[in-house]
Protein backbone atom coordinates (compact mmCIF):
# COMPACT_ATOMS: atom_id res chain seq x y z
CA UNK A 1 0.00 0.00 0.00
CA UNK A 2 1.75 3.32 -0.99
CA UNK A 3 2.36 6.03 2.01
CA UNK A 4 -0.27 8.39 2.42
CA UNK A 5 0.21 11.79 3.64
CA UNK A 6 -2.05 12.67 6.81
CA UNK A 7 -2.43 16.72 7.73
CA UNK A 8 -4.30 17.58 10.73
CA UNK A 9 -5.74 20.90 11.39
CA UNK A 10 -6.47 21.39 14.75
CA UNK A 11 -9.41 23.98 14.90
CA UNK A 12 -10.52 23.66 18.51
CA UNK A 13 -10.56 25.76 21.73
CA UNK A 14 -11.94 26.16 25.33
CA UNK A 15 -15.31 27.87 25.85
CA UNK A 16 -16.34 27.39 21.75
CA UNK A 17 -20.30 27.92 21.16
CA UNK A 18 -21.61 26.76 17.96
CA UNK A 19 -22.01 30.12 17.04
CA UNK A 20 -17.82 30.53 16.78
CA UNK A 21 -17.44 27.31 15.33
CA UNK A 22 -19.59 28.41 12.29
CA UNK A 23 -17.30 31.72 12.32
CA UNK A 24 -14.34 29.81 12.41
CA UNK A 25 -15.12 26.85 9.91
CA UNK A 26 -16.47 29.25 7.32
CA UNK A 27 -12.97 31.14 7.82
CA UNK A 28 -10.96 27.75 7.81
CA UNK A 29 -12.67 26.40 4.16
CA UNK A 30 -11.65 29.99 2.95
CA UNK A 31 -8.15 30.08 3.48
CA UNK A 32 -7.53 26.25 2.99
CA UNK A 33 -10.18 25.50 0.56
CA UNK A 34 -8.96 22.04 0.91
CA UNK A 35 -11.78 19.59 -0.14
CA UNK A 36 -10.41 17.49 2.87
CA UNK A 37 -11.42 13.70 3.93
CA UNK A 38 -12.68 14.30 7.24
CA UNK A 39 -13.91 16.89 9.62
CA UNK A 40 -15.11 15.86 13.73
CA UNK A 41 -17.68 18.26 15.14
CA UNK A 42 -18.00 18.58 18.64
CA UNK A 43 -19.51 21.06 20.12
CA UNK A 44 -22.60 21.81 22.34
CA UNK A 45 -21.86 21.83 26.46
CA UNK A 46 -20.48 25.29 26.41
CA UNK A 47 -24.10 26.27 24.84
CA UNK A 48 -26.00 24.69 26.38
CA UNK A 49 -24.45 24.41 30.12
CA UNK A 50 -26.83 26.25 32.82
CA UNK A 51 -25.35 29.48 33.84
CA UNK A 52 -26.29 31.79 36.95
CA UNK A 53 -26.21 35.10 35.40
CA UNK A 54 -27.15 35.84 31.72
CA UNK A 55 -23.89 36.96 28.70
CA UNK A 56 -24.49 40.41 28.73
CA UNK A 57 -23.82 40.62 32.77
CA UNK A 58 -21.20 38.53 32.45
CA UNK A 59 -19.37 40.85 29.77
CA UNK A 60 -20.16 43.86 31.85
CA UNK A 61 -18.82 41.74 35.59
CA UNK A 62 -15.33 41.09 32.85
CA UNK A 63 -15.02 44.73 32.51
CA UNK A 64 -14.74 45.34 36.26
CA UNK A 65 -11.64 46.69 37.64
CA UNK A 66 -9.70 43.22 39.32
CA UNK A 67 -10.80 43.44 42.97
CA UNK A 68 -14.16 44.14 42.02
CA UNK A 69 -14.44 41.41 39.47
CA UNK A 70 -12.43 38.99 41.90
CA UNK A 71 -15.22 39.35 44.52
CA UNK A 72 -18.41 39.48 42.36
CA UNK A 73 -17.06 36.43 40.99
CA UNK A 74 -16.45 34.25 43.76
CA UNK A 75 -19.96 35.23 44.99
CA UNK A 76 -21.28 33.80 41.82
CA UNK A 77 -19.42 30.71 41.79
CA UNK A 78 -20.13 29.64 45.34
CA UNK A 79 -23.48 30.20 45.29
CA UNK A 80 -24.27 29.01 42.07
CA UNK A 81 -26.25 25.53 42.83
CA UNK A 82 -28.33 28.15 44.77
CA UNK A 83 -29.14 30.45 41.89
CA UNK A 84 -29.66 27.75 39.44
CA UNK A 85 -31.58 25.31 42.00
CA UNK A 86 -34.10 28.35 42.32
CA UNK A 87 -34.52 28.17 38.51
CA UNK A 88 -32.34 31.04 37.75
CA UNK A 89 -30.57 29.72 34.83
CA UNK A 90 -29.70 30.85 31.44
CA UNK A 91 -27.90 29.55 28.44
CA UNK A 92 -24.92 31.07 26.12
CA UNK A 93 -26.89 29.89 23.09
CA UNK A 94 -30.75 29.62 23.15
CA UNK A 95 -32.20 25.91 21.46
CA UNK A 96 -33.04 28.04 18.48
CA UNK A 97 -30.25 30.00 17.38
CA UNK A 98 -28.32 26.24 18.46
CA UNK A 99 -30.04 24.52 15.89
CA UNK A 100 -29.84 27.33 13.36
CA UNK A 101 -26.01 27.58 13.35
CA UNK A 102 -25.58 23.64 13.97
CA UNK A 103 -27.58 23.46 10.53
CA UNK A 104 -25.24 26.14 8.62
CA UNK A 105 -21.97 24.03 10.14
CA UNK A 106 -23.00 21.26 8.71
CA UNK A 107 -24.59 22.82 5.68
CA UNK A 108 -20.85 24.69 5.04
CA UNK A 109 -19.08 20.82 6.02
CA UNK A 110 -21.13 19.68 3.01
CA UNK A 111 -19.38 21.62 0.81
CA UNK A 112 -15.61 20.48 1.81
CA UNK A 113 -15.39 17.39 3.42
CA UNK A 114 -15.94 13.31 2.57
CA UNK A 115 -17.39 12.56 5.45
CA UNK A 116 -18.16 13.97 8.41
CA UNK A 117 -18.78 12.81 12.26
CA UNK A 118 -20.99 14.60 14.67
CA UNK A 119 -20.34 13.28 18.05
CA UNK A 120 -22.56 14.38 20.61
CA UNK A 121 -22.19 15.82 24.31
CA UNK A 122 -21.11 13.39 26.85
CA UNK A 123 -23.39 12.78 29.90
CA UNK A 124 -22.38 14.44 33.19
CA UNK A 125 -21.69 12.81 36.74
CA UNK A 126 -23.54 13.44 40.21
CA UNK A 127 -20.70 16.62 40.60
CA UNK A 128 -21.65 17.75 37.49
CA UNK A 129 -25.63 17.92 38.22
CA UNK A 130 -24.94 19.47 41.81
CA UNK A 131 -22.46 22.16 40.72
CA UNK A 132 -24.92 23.04 37.74
CA UNK A 133 -28.67 21.88 38.46
CA UNK A 134 -30.68 21.46 35.27
CA UNK A 135 -27.66 20.26 33.28
CA UNK A 136 -28.18 16.68 32.73
CA UNK A 137 -31.27 17.56 31.18
CA UNK A 138 -30.04 20.32 29.11
CA UNK A 139 -27.62 17.69 27.67
CA UNK A 140 -30.58 15.64 26.63
CA UNK A 141 -32.36 18.35 25.02
CA UNK A 142 -29.16 19.82 22.88
CA UNK A 143 -28.09 16.19 21.77
CA UNK A 144 -31.88 15.96 20.46
CA UNK A 145 -31.47 18.99 18.75
CA UNK A 146 -28.19 17.68 17.00
CA UNK A 147 -29.75 14.40 15.92
CA UNK A 148 -32.69 16.34 14.57
CA UNK A 149 -30.18 18.46 12.19
CA UNK A 150 -28.64 15.49 11.29
CA UNK A 151 -31.75 13.49 10.34
CA UNK A 152 -32.65 16.99 8.36
CA UNK A 153 -30.14 16.79 6.16
CA UNK A 154 -30.32 13.40 5.68
CA UNK A 155 -26.58 13.16 4.18
CA UNK A 156 -25.18 9.71 3.70
CA UNK A 157 -21.37 11.82 4.44
CA UNK A 158 -22.53 12.63 7.67
CA UNK A 159 -22.14 10.03 11.04
CA UNK A 160 -23.82 10.14 13.91
CA UNK A 161 -21.58 9.48 17.03
CA UNK A 162 -23.72 8.77 20.08
CA UNK A 163 -20.91 8.69 22.92
CA UNK A 164 -23.59 9.94 25.18
CA UNK A 165 -25.06 6.60 25.35
CA UNK A 166 -22.43 4.50 24.16
CA UNK A 167 -20.72 5.69 27.70
CA UNK A 168 -23.91 5.42 30.26
CA UNK A 169 -24.02 1.52 28.41
CA UNK A 170 -20.39 0.73 29.50
CA UNK A 171 -20.08 -1.17 32.95
CA UNK A 172 -17.18 0.81 33.90
CA UNK A 173 -19.46 3.15 34.85
CA UNK A 174 -19.27 7.42 34.63
CA UNK A 175 -16.10 7.31 36.55
CA UNK A 176 -13.67 5.70 33.54
CA UNK A 177 -14.99 8.78 31.08
CA UNK A 178 -15.40 11.62 33.00
CA UNK A 179 -13.50 13.50 35.45
CA UNK A 180 -14.99 14.16 38.84
CA UNK A 181 -15.49 17.53 37.53
CA UNK A 182 -18.39 16.51 35.83
CA UNK A 183 -17.29 17.62 32.16
CA UNK A 184 -13.84 16.83 31.10
CA UNK A 185 -12.80 13.60 29.32
CA UNK A 186 -10.69 11.10 30.77
CA UNK A 187 -7.76 9.42 28.49
CA UNK A 188 -10.35 6.31 27.76
CA UNK A 189 -13.19 8.62 27.01
CA UNK A 190 -10.91 9.96 24.07
CA UNK A 191 -9.83 6.59 22.83
CA UNK A 192 -13.48 5.52 22.93
CA UNK A 193 -14.16 8.43 20.84
CA UNK A 194 -11.79 7.38 18.13
CA UNK A 195 -12.58 4.18 18.32
CA UNK A 196 -16.00 4.67 17.05
CA UNK A 197 -14.98 7.12 14.70
CA UNK A 198 -12.31 4.16 13.42
CA UNK A 199 -14.70 1.35 13.58
CA UNK A 200 -17.23 3.50 11.09
CA UNK A 201 -14.31 4.45 8.75
CA UNK A 202 -13.29 0.39 8.64
CA UNK A 203 -16.89 -0.23 7.62
CA UNK A 204 -17.06 2.23 4.98
CA UNK A 205 -13.62 2.08 3.27
CA UNK A 206 -14.53 -2.17 3.48
CA UNK A 207 -17.79 -1.55 1.42
CA UNK A 208 -15.97 1.55 -1.32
Amino acid sequence: MPEKRIYLFNMSRGSATIESVYTKLKRGTFFFSCNSDILIIQVGICDCAPRPIPLWLRNIIGKLPSKIREVIVKKIHNNRAAIQGAGIKWQMVVPASFTLHYNKVVTEALKEFDRIYVINIAPTNSAGELQSPGLSSQIDTYNKLMKGVVESVNNDKICFVDVNKEIKARQEGLGEYIYSDGHHLTLKAHQLYAQMINTDLERKYRSA
